[in-house]
């Protein structure tokens, strides 16, 4: 299950003082979420496959808001590390950001030592079951670097930016009932043809949205702030 975690506030680096510009206070979440919840959904009682725990260890997320220059004015922000997103409710972060308007977020999933079970050196592990009862284990162990465009987006004044994992776009469920096995398993050292297939899916399966109400969910009326 997922964790709703109050991280502190955040240390800024960079450039950025000397301009004046007032500090916003803003919520930063990160959930996982389905586009196909028919077809792969995070509730456990679902008649498709299911996915139970999307650990993700996450590195800083920086935002520059001059993505012209050399030297971008870029803030970093205290990296999450890890945790998972499968649950309900989101992991938050309240931040206080320069009050800027921003053209670029970038954070990176990265592989770490540590970690309960399959999660001990890998970035991405996602565990469910799949429609023939069987359990699946999708275990990644590269870093994916993650860079998302914004279209001049400044921190939100109602609500918070909420930056998605989406397990519809990253597992194919076709891709694994056809494998041998209980559980599935999915690593560098099995399957690795689909290991490839859903590694080169990571990206794009990260979004970033105005959550105007703040509730870790993508709703229709809430608009995708990152540019496809």
């Amino acid at each position: 299950m997922g964790i709703l975690s109050m991280v502190g506030w955040l240390a800024l680096t960079g450039c950025g003082t000397e301009t004046g510009n007032p500090e916003a206070e803003a919520s930063l979440l990160y959930n996982a979420r389905s586009k196909v919840p028919e077809v792969i959904s995070l509730e456990p009682d679902s008649a498709g496959t299911s996915v139970s725990s999307v650990w993700l260890r996450l590195e800083a997320v920086t935002l520059s808001a001059n993505c012209d220059a050399d030297d971008d004015d870029a803030f970093a922000f205290d990296p999450l590390g890890l945790a998972d997103h499968a649950g309900k409710e989101a992991v938050v972060q309240d931040v206080l950001v320069p009050n800027d308007v921003y053209c670029g977020l970038t954070t990176a999933l990265i592989p770490g030592e540590d970690g309960p079970g399959r999660t001990a050196g890998a970035s991405v592990v996602v565990e469910g079951l799949l429609t023939d009862g069987r359990a699946f284990a999708v275990v990644l162990d590269d870093t994916f670097d993650l860079t998302l465009d914004l279209d001049a987006e400044a921190p939100p004044e109602e609500g918070g930016w909420l930056l998605s994992f989406d397990v519809g776009t990253w597992i194919e469920p076709s891709e694994l009932i056809g494998l041998q096995g209980d559980p599935v398993v999915v690593s560098s050292n099995e399957n690795a043809d689909v290991l490839a297939a859903i590694s080169a899916r990571i990206a794009d399966g990260v979004q970033l949205h105005h959550d105007v109400n703040a509730n870790g969910l993508i709703e229709a009326e809430e608009p995708r702030l990152d540019l496809p």
